[in-house]
């Protein structure tokens, strides 16, 4: 074998070997690659089509309306569920609860019965998952006409004297038209905000900016002042380490605030609309937010003792965040995840703490409601970074006694 190929293998080897110490290069060559691709499959890779969540108005009650119904029950298309009113069911559209609405009109099986026209009403959230949803129900309305049709062709046929039967077949179907469907997107819940996907993604982004600088603040308090020398410093001096730890914290606060600066005002220029906002609802959506890099910086603190060097550090940092990032509804938005991934965006305190700082500057809440709706959550950041110091004291005695 040629001398530069066993150079080649050898340097191969070297860095592999190396990759047993650093950490951080062993977190993206070997574990972020497995990480992100589990993550796409479990958000994205399901080989069934999703279903899609209707929200039904049967003001008919005939026994056509009724097998429609069931045949969308036993499809595995669907998730139906019978609203006594419009009303109730455009609520449950607006809340999420549905992904359309479906009203069978009065006199539906009646017309459809006696050679008439059946008409239903859709009606959808735009964007491409309403675009889905739309095709979805288009298609099994085409496939229910279809069996209609071939009746209502059946009946017409059978008064036709037999030996003109086979001539005029084609010609009864094609003019069998007996299902209309009246169909009216709207915009989906998120485009429908003053805010918009603009102040969706910029919150977003804000958001990750807190996981990331929190988790990588809490999770090096050790490693990288053992790595510099400060830590000898500090435990040498008057200074007490709760007072260190809050420079920290007001260290991570400072850096999401100013990627906040840069990012708002950015999605402003881009359409954003946060003109609900006044000083009130600024104020608490900062603060909000800042609960949100308390809470990450907590949960650092508490999964530092896993981490003996930086790198060390750094990949459990990363490990975390850009397993929460994508599956927490930061990097893709909560609305679009499977139900197991959005019911966990929803506990997880961060993307709780800032969708509803989101939803007060857009004016999508009150500010009660909101205060009502982050309480939880604040009551679990000030339990995470309460374990946290706890956490940081007791790695500071046992470095003492080092």
């Amino acid at each position: 074998m040629p001398g530069g190929v066993w150079k080649a293998l050898s340097e191969a080897y070297v860095f592999f070997k190396g990759l047993q110490r650093e950490k951080e290069i062993l977190f993206w060559v070997v574990i972020f690659p497995i990480l992100f691709y589990g993550l796409m499959v479990a958000i994205f890779g399901s080989p069934d089509p999703p279903e899609v969540s209707v929200a039904v108005v049967n003001e008919d009650g005939g026994p056509l309306a009724r097998a429609l119904l069931e045949a969308m029950n036993l499809s595995g298309l669907f998730e139906v569920k019978v609203y006594s009113g419009p009303e109730e069911a455009k609520s449950a559209m607006d809340s999420g609860t549905a992904d359309a609405i479906l009203i069978i009109p009065d006199g539906f099986s009646e017309n459809l019965t006696g050679g008439g026209r059946g008409m239903i009403l859709v009606e959808y959230r735009g964007g491409e998952w309403g675009n889905f949803t739309y095709g979805t129900i288009a298609g099994f309305l085409s496939a229910f006409e279809d069996a209609v049709r071939a009746r209502a062709a059946e009946s017409f046929l059978s008064v036709i004297p037999p030996p003109f039967r086979g001539f005029a077949e084609p010609y009864v179907e094609a003019l069998v038209d007996p299902v209309e469907v009246k169909a009216s997107p709207e915009a989906p819940e998120i485009l429908s905000t003053p805010g918009g996907l603009r102040a969706l993604y910029a919150f977003n982004v804000v958001g990750i900016q807190a996981l990331f600088v929190g988790l990588f603040t809490g999770v090096q308090a050790i490693t990288e002042k053992r790595r510099t020398g400060a830590l000898r410093i500090i435990l040498s001096s008057p200074i007490s380490s709760w007072q260190v730890l809050a420079a920290d914290t007001l260290g991570a606060i400072a850096a999401v605030a100013a990627s906040a600066a840069v990012v708002l005002p950015l999605s402003i220029a881009l359409g954003a609309d946060y003109s609900a906002i006044d000083l009130l609802r600024g104020l608490t959506a900062a603060a909000l937010i800042t609960a949100g890099v308390i809470f990450t910086t907590g949960l650092g603190l508490i999964l530092a003792p896993l981490a003996r060097t930086p790198s060390g550090a750094a990949a459990i940092a990363n490990l975390i965040g850009f397993t929460v990032m994508f599956a927490g509804g930061l990097a893709v938005p909560a609305f679009v995840l499977p139900d197991t991934l959005k019911a966990f965006a929803q506990a997880w305190p961060l993307t709780a703490l800032v969708y509803q700082a989101r939803a007060l500057v857009t004016g999508e809440a009150g500010f009660h409601e909101t205060l009502a709706a982050a309480a939880p959550h604040a009551a679990a950041t000030i339990a995470v970074y309460t374990i946290g110091l706890l956490v940081y004291r007791r790695m500071l005695e046992r470095a003492v006694e080092a």
